[in-house]
């Protein structure tokens, strides 16, 4: 686990706490009057008890955690508290009230003694990090525009040579990008590299960003279309429809994925900073990366971009009071971080792999920058 993104998300928790309580602190009440006083109707206080809780988790900042976020939420239990997560286990609770209100009033107890619980526990940790000068004592906004793979631990087997296949892989792709990108520094900067389900953090140029940014929304887009393609054809396969129908849709799901592909790298290699005679090999190495984020993702893997906080208007102006040229970029690369970065966080559990796409089996060109060169020698996945 990444330490200073565990004591970020420890913070996260710790600041919405207080109003969270109160509006569960209102719900309990609403059921604690209703069974004092079961002659009346509570109908009416208890469902704008239950909006107020409501309401608290659809704003709480959870929601828009980035997958190496939630991944800390998950490994330190609190991911079914929080956030619009919490409301299938908010909901058990309530439905204790079908034994009585006693009953629900103790399941509320309950979850709120949970919450209490995590978080007490968090927080303990948290602050014996900052005893020993590990962590800081507030959010850390870093500076630096970060790619972030999570690379669950059963896709490796916890095996160090998966391991290192996959890093290996992710090596390269990012590489792609910062070429694609023409990125000055080409070389992966490495930030940090967490245990548990295997986190890697990596630093990114401003360009890099915005384009894997990029890349993370069509890939994500791309894969809810076919999770209703997959649905689609299941559901054909549990019924009389023909099977050359269900070949159709099996056909169709290869088509979009190849359409999409070609169209997420026509859109980036536009985007990008090529040099001449380059289009050809950048053209190549793209494709392998985009596909091997697809497949990535689609073993239960996150890919994610984070950035800096968008600065104030006018803060970098110069001297005749306008922007400079560099911020533009700078800005845009944020913004498409913000809609984009955390997009894998959106997929629904996948629980199966539902992605056919072939694999390249023949060598790709080198992108030959001296020292920096880049050889993808195969698209091959550690375990798909």
């Amino acid at each position: 686990m990444d330490v200073r993104r565990f004591a970020d998300v420890i913070a996260v928790l710790e600041g919405e706490q207080p109003e969270y309580d109160a509006a569960l602190v209102g719900l309990v009440n609403a059921y604690t009057a209703a069974r004092s006083n079961p002659a009346q109707d509570h109908t009416a206080a208890i469902e704008a008890a239950r909006e107020a809780v409501s309401l608290v988790l659809k704003k709480s900042a959870t929601n828009r955690f980035a997958p190496t976020q939630l991944e800390i939420m998950r490994e330190i239990g609190a991911i079914d508290f929080f956030g619009v997560r919490a409301e299938p286990t908010l909901e058990q609770a309530l439905r204790a009230s079908m034994n009585g209100m006693s009953s629900v009033v103790a399941s509320l107890e309950k979850f709120r003694s949970e919450i209490a619980r995590v978080l007490s526990a968090g927080v303990q940790a948290r602050n014996g990090l900052l005893v020993l000068h590990v962590v800081s004592a507030s959010p850390t906004d870093s500076a630096d525009f970060e790619i972030g793979v999570l690379i669950p631990a059963e896709l490796v087997d916890s095996k160090l040579g998966a391991l290192t296949k996959q890093l290996d892989e992710w090596n390269k792709a990012l590489k792609a990008f910062a070429e694609l990108a023409g990125e000055d520094e080409r070389e992966i900067t490495v930030k940090a590299l967490a245990t548990g389900s295997f986190v890697l953090i990596v630093k990114a140029g401003v360009k890099t960003a915005k384009l894997v940014a990029d890349m993370i929304g069509a890939v994500v887009a791309l894969y809810k279309r076919l999770v209703d393609l997959r649905d689609l054809r299941d559901r054909f396969a549990k019924t009389d429809v023909p099977a050359p129908e269900v070949e159709i849709v099996k056909k169709h799901e290869a088509d979009t994925v190849d359409r999409s592909v070609a169209d997420i790298v026509g859109q980036l290699m536009r985007e990008a900073s090529v040099e001449p005679g380059r289009q050809g090999e950048l053209e190549v190495a793209l494709t392998i990366s985009v596909k091997k984020t697809i497949r990535f993702i689609d073993s239960g893997g996150a890919v994610e971009v984070t950035a800096p906080p968008m600065p104030q208007e006018g803060v970098a102006e110069n001297e005749i009071g306008e922007e400079p040229p560099q911020a533009q970029p700078y800005r845009a690369a944020i913004a498409a971080v913000q809609t984009n970065g955390a997009a894998v966080a959106t997929l629904p559990p996948r629980t199966r792999r539902i992605v056919e796409l072939p694999r390249e089996t023949s060598a790709t060109p080198e992108l030959d920058r001296g020292t920096r060169a880049i050889n993808f020698e195969d698209d091959s996945e550690t375990s798909n």
